[in-house]
């Protein structure tokens, strides 16, 4: 039963590692199920790589956790700037980006914290929202 569990334990770090590397390299999980990729890594690594569904199920959860966790302790109780921006991408579908950075008068790169393509950006203006703790999130039209 010990094998099992130190399978379970290196199969379940191997795709930790992958999702983390595509996720810093900016390459979508998606292109995990390309055949050549998953080809390569099943070769190279001897583990089965799972599908990208799994990976964003299981693992990018504890990555954004991480992120969140690392955001916190590199601003400590520094005051911060919020940059929110939103835009529409080629396909007319809106993303929104939330950076946090140190508001101390040194130079310091913004981190983002959440980055979301959605249909729904209603939903995302609400998910803001709870996210910094607003009851209400008035939303104004402009033309």
């Amino acid at each position: 039963m010990k094998c099992a569990s130190n399978d379970f334990k290196v199969r379940n770090n191997f795709n930790h590692l992958i999702t983390k590397s595509f996720v810093e390299a900016n390459i979508p999980l998606y292109k995990i199920n390309h055949p050549s990729i998953k080809t390569m890594l099943e070769q190279c690594s001897g583990q089965r790589v799972p599908d990208e569904s799994t990976l964003r199920k299981t693992c990018v959860p504890s990555i954004f956790a991480d992120v969140i966790e690392k955001i916190r302790q590199d601003i400590g109780i520094e005051d911060v700037v919020v940059i929110v921006d939103e835009s529409t991408d080629v396909e007319q579908r809106y993303i929104l980006n939330i950076f946090f950075g140190k508001l101390n008068g040194t130079i310091s790169k913004p981190m983002l914290a959440y980055s979301k393509s959605t249909l729904q950006f209603l939903k995302q203006l609400m998910t803001v929202s709870r996210l910094f703790g607003l009851n209400k999130c008035n939303i104004a039209e402009s033309n």
